[in-house]
């Protein structure tokens, strides 16, 4: 019998070691985390020294993943034109770009103008990061993709702890004038990462041929509460996440230092262990019941921070809601990727668009409804009847607000049906 180059590929591909691979995956995820959760830690230096106001804050979340919703629709046809390598190193000079610019931009122009040019170029490289190393952590040969799926997320939750934690020690350290030399040293991260998918080898993605039409998978029921699914996971995990700082400082009365460790260091660190812990049942898992219990558990926590006036117990609340939002992301991804098999890179690509666009809109609600409730005489009344500051009822109504997410997921989720013509044998 005569052995084919294709059959020597195909066997090579199936051999290979991809240990270069996933680790420059798990290092973009790291990235990613430091481009979405950098800049809020900032977020009070910028209202002290720039005067940016909630609003203008909530714009730039907003804007952050805006950028991001839109390489992810780019994405599914610039995966057909370049190569997977391109756009993964292309992702990573992009991410360090911004972070440099993060760092020089506001002192040579503009302050604010120069903050929202250097995020918009850094997220333009996470949106990338999102939509394309998911999917190669799916496609790679002989591996469990749920419990793979879910230790890479993990990874975006690790470098989330990382940036809060070191960034925070470091502007302890230093003193906030010095803020800006904090991005140019994240910035190496991403420089590194482009080194490293420059040599990974890279699986074989399923083809634009082969790929499920996009007429069809609007055309499942299921897929499209799937895609609700990832909008409320982005929007339940990043209102809190995106606000912890700020949050567990003005709404909760603690220090700069002790709110950044305890609120979004904590969150990330709790997140990033249900997600481990989520890898490690892998596909033994039953999603679809998990992932109704998580929102319910985001719901109850919500309610913790909201109404709960004591301060280290809403802290506790925001750090749990790191645990039950830990598997909404991963966990639906690897759901759809299970029920839709021969999606490839479309499915990832609007499940990564759902998602911000939860990301975008979570947030930036919690920031308008803020401000409109610190502007309003009504709530200055009760603020002054009841003894808490505008400030702190101002985040906890805008977080009130936004537990229509967790509680709309507990809804859809229980809608998803066993009997769509495109769910493949696995049960749920």
């Amino acid at each position: 019998m005569v052995i084919g180059s294709k059959h020597i590929i195909a066997f090579y591909m199936n051999e290979q070691n991809y240990s270069l691979t996933k680790i420059s995956c798990f290092t973009g995820y790291i990235v990613q985390a430091v481009i979405v959760n950098l800049a809020p830690i900032f977020f009070i230096i910028f209202q002290n020294d720039y005067n940016v106001s909630y609003s203008a804050l909530a714009n730039l979340i907003f804007m952050m993943f805006l950028a991001q919703l839109i390489i992810d629709a780019l994405s599914i046809k610039l995966s057909d034109i370049f190569s997977l390598r391109a756009i993964t190193m292309t992702a990573n000079i992009m991410a360090a770009l911004g972070l440099i610019g993060l760092s020089v931009l506001p002192r040579v122009m503009d302050a604010y103008t120069g903050i929202m040019l250097s995020t918009l170029v850094s997220s333009i490289g996470a949106g990338f990061i999102e939509v394309i190393i998911s999917p190669i952590i799916d496609a790679m040969p002989h591996s469990s993709s749920k419990a793979s799926m879910s230790l890479l997320h993990s990874f975006y939750c690790w470098g989330q702890m990382l940036t809060v934690l070191v960034s925070s020690l470091v502007l302890m350290a230093i003193g906030n004038d010095a803020w800006s030399y904090i991005p140019l040293a994240w910035a190496v991260i991403p420089t590194i990462n482009i080194f490293l998918f420059a040599f990974a080898p890279l699986p074989e993605m399923v083809t634009a041929s082969e790929r499920t039409p996009l007429k069809t998978l609007f055309g499942s029921r299921n897929f499209i509460i799937l895609m609700l699914l990832m909008l409320c996971s982005g929007a339940t995990e990043l209102s809190v996440s995106q606000w912890a700082s700020l949050f567990a400082e003005k709404g909760l009365g603690v220090s700069k230092t002790i709110g950044d460790l305890l609120g979004p260091c904590l969150f990330a660190v709790f997140m990033g262990t249900g997600r481990v812990i989520f890898g490690l049942c892998g596909n033994r898992l039953n999603y679809k019941k998990a992932l109704s219990l998580c929102a319910t558990g985001a719901l109850i926590c919500y309610f913790t921070m909201i109404f709960v006036p004591v301060p280290l117990i809403g802290l506790f609340g925001c750090a749990m809601t790191g645990f039950c939002v830990s598997l909404m992301w991963p966990g639906t991804l690897s759901l759809t990727s299970s029920l839709f098999p021969l999606g490839g890179m479309s499915i990832f690509s609007i499940a990564a668009i759902c998602g911000d666009l939860g990301a975008a809109f979570g947030p930036w609600i919690a920031g308008q409804v803020s401000d409109a409730v610190q502007s309003s005489a009504t709530f200055a009344s009760i603020s002054d009847s009841v003894g808490i500051t505008i400030d702190q009822i101002g985040l906890r109504v805008g977080l009130l607000v936004c537990a229509v997410f967790p509680l709309a997921m507990i809804i859809a989720v229980n809608m998803i049906k066993h009997d769509d013509k495109t769910i493949n044998k696995e049960k749920i």
